[in-house]
C-alpha cells in the first residue's frame, strides 16, 4: 500500500535487504519525483506502470536482481534526469523511445544482459552528461551520432561486442573530460 500514498514525493529504500518485486501500484504514486531502491534484492521486471509517473526525475534501481526488459512505457516519465539500472539481469534491446526522455543527464545500464545495436537516435539526448553501458552484450558499430551529445563528460561502452571503427565524432565532444572507456 505504500505506493497508494498519492502525496509522497520521495521514497528512499537504499541498501537494505528488501526482496520481492516492484508492484504495479507504483503507477498510482503520481507525485513521486525520486525513487531510490538500489542495493537490495528486488526481483522481477520493472513494471510498465512506472511510465505513469510523469513527475519522476530520479530513478535508481541499481544493484538488485531485476530481470526482463526495460519497459518502453518508461518514456512516460517525461522529467527523468537520472536513470540507474546497473548491476541487474535486465536483457533485450534498449527501447527506441528512450530518446523521448530529453531531460536525461545520467544513464547507467552497465553490468546487465542488454543486447543489440545502439540506436543512432541516442545522439539526440542533448542533456546527457554520463552514459554508462559497459558490461553488456551490445554489438554492431558505435553510432557516430553520440558525438552530438556535446555535454557528455563520461562515456563507457566497455566490455561489449562492438565492431568497426571508433567514430571520429567522439573525439570532438568538448565536455568529454571524465572518461572515454571503449
Amino acid at each position: 500500500g505504500i505506493f497508494e500514498l498519492q502525496n509522497l514525493n520521495k521514497l528512499l529504500l537504499l541498501s537494505n535487504n528488501l526482496s520481492s518485486s516492484i508492484p504495479p501500484e507504483i503507477g498510482k504514486c503520481w507525485s513521486l519525483i525520486r525513487f531510490r531502491a538500489s542495493d537490495n534484492q528486488l526481483t522481477g521486471s520493472i513494471p510498465p506502470d512506472i511510465g505513469k509517473l510523469k513527475n519522476l526525475n530520479f530513478l535508481d534501481l541499481g544493484s538488485n536482481r531485476l530481470t526482463g526488459l526495460i519497459p518502453p512505457e518508461i518514456s512516460g516519465c517525461q522529467n527523468l534526469t537520472f536513470l540507474d539500472l546497473h548491476s541487474n539481469s535486465i536483457g533485450g534491446n534498449l527501447p527506441e523511445n528512450l530518446t523521448r526522455l530529453v531531460s536525461l543527464q545520467f544513464v547507467d545500464f552497465s553490468n546487465n544482459l542488454l543486447e543489440g545495436s545502439l540506436s543512432p537516435s541516442l545522439g539526440s539526448l542533448n542533456s546527457l552528461t554520463k552514459l554508462v553501458l559497459g558490461k553488456n552484450k551490445f554489438s554492431g558499430q558505435i553510432p557516430s551520432q553520440l558525438g552530438s551529445c556535446l555535454k557528455l563528460q563520461l562515456l563507457d561502452l566497455s566490455s561489449n561486442g562492438f565492431s568497426g571503427e571508433i567514430p571520429a565524432s567522439l573525439g570532438k565532444i568538448p565536455a568529454l573530460e571524465i572518461a572515454l572507456n571503449l
